[in-house]
């Protein structure tokens, strides 16, 4: 068995690919808690701005340094010698940041706070590890019109969607509600949806930890019942290889007896139905991204069970 394998999208443009379970052994061999990318992105976080820190840090782990390098020369020494477990958690548990300062920045990524230091200390780890670049978008970016439209395609408005020369066809209004919630999740909120393959999926799938989360776009000019879908959405959880921490469903609006439904999968399974509306949706993506531009949304938020409350989300 090769540790690669070619697979083409529906674009038909071919991919080779290392499965993820042959990733994680990989990375288990060569004690690789983290990617490069998102090692970076830790690194800026503002408490690890000590350069007394980061010295002790690098000279305790065995390298000689100068205490007159600059913070990115003690950056690129940490990244390439030091695990992000031990810049962390130092060398024994009295040592590193304290419990305290690890303690409020799980918190402040909207992970969950409970366990001991060292289980915080991976949740923050694993967040970084799924950190992906903010994708430089284009002015003229033609999802801008869609996100700009957002409300009218979650509810099929579709004479109001021809007049604005958003759509031509009545098919075109739930393609393009799918790619403006594309739009939200890579541009505003700064977390990039996987590549999907073939047609049996959710709308979207986004890294969550070791877990997933996934989305659905439902437009309909009445309220969804979240009912009508469940067997569509329960087959999308059940084949995931991996665990779905959320599934979201993004509509118009939801019926009561939608929150019930919601209610009740989480009871009889491990995944939580989070019901959030397009108006909640969009309203939540433009505070984001004017208050904390590139930064990246703490997707723990979205596990909220039953109807979505922004009034939860720090900014």
């Amino acid at each position: 068995m090769g540790l690669l394998f070619k697979v083409r999208n529906d674009d038909g443009e071919d991919f080779d690919i290392i499965p993820i379970e042959i990733v994680k052994t990989l990375r288990e061999i060569y004690d690789i808690e983290i990617k490069k990318q998102g090692y970076i992105k830790l690194l800026e976080n503002k408490r690890l701005r000590s350069k007394d820190y980061l010295v002790d840090i690098i000279e305790r782990s065995g390298i000689n340094v100068s205490k007159y390098l600059r913070m990115n020369e003690l950056k690129d020494i940490i990244v390439n010698n030091v695990k992000p477990s031990v810049l962390l958690g130092g060398f024994n548990s009295r040592d590193g940041l304290s419990s305290d300062i690890i303690y409020e920045w799980v918190k402040e990524l909207g992970l969950g706070v409970s366990g001991t230091k060292e289980t915080r200390i991976y949740k923050i780890i694993e967040y970084f590890d799924s950190y992906k670049e903010k994708v430089v978008v284009e002015l003229d970016d033609e999802r801008i019109q869609w996100f700009d439209n957002y409300e009218l395609l979650a509810a099929r408005n579709l004479e109001e969607l021809r007049q604005g020369h958003v759509i031509s066809k009545d098919l075109e209004c739930e393609k393009k509600f799918e790619k403006a919630t594309d739009y939200i999740f890579q541009v505003l909120l700064n977390n990039a949806p996987l590549d999907l393959i073939g047609s049996e999926h959710p709308d979207g799938i986004l890294t969550f930890n070791d877990k997933l989360i996934m989305w659905d776009n439902k437009s309909k000019e009445t309220q969804v019942n979240l009912k009508d879908h469940m067997a569509q959405f329960d087959r999308y959880i059940r084949s995931s290889e991996k665990n779905v921490a959320s599934f979201l469903v993004i509509g118009p609006s939801f019926t009561e007896k939608s929150v019930e439904e919601a209610m009740k999968y989480q009871l009889l399974n491990d995944t939580v139905i989070t019901l959030i509306t397009a108006k909640e949706l969009k309203d939540l993506a433009v505070k984001w991204n004017s208050k904390k531009g590139d930064e990246t949304f703490p997707l723990g938020y979205f596990k909220q069970p039953g109807k979505f409350n922004s009034k939860l989300i720090s900014y």
